[in-house]
């Protein structure tokens, strides 16, 4: 999947920052 940017909304999904880490 495509990084994702980290914003301010509910964690749902697997999120990644801009250098791939997750958060």
């Amino acid at each position: 999947a495509a990084e994702l940017y980290h914003v301010n909304a509910m964690p749902t999904f697997v999120i990644l920052d801009r250098n791939g880490a997750v958060i």
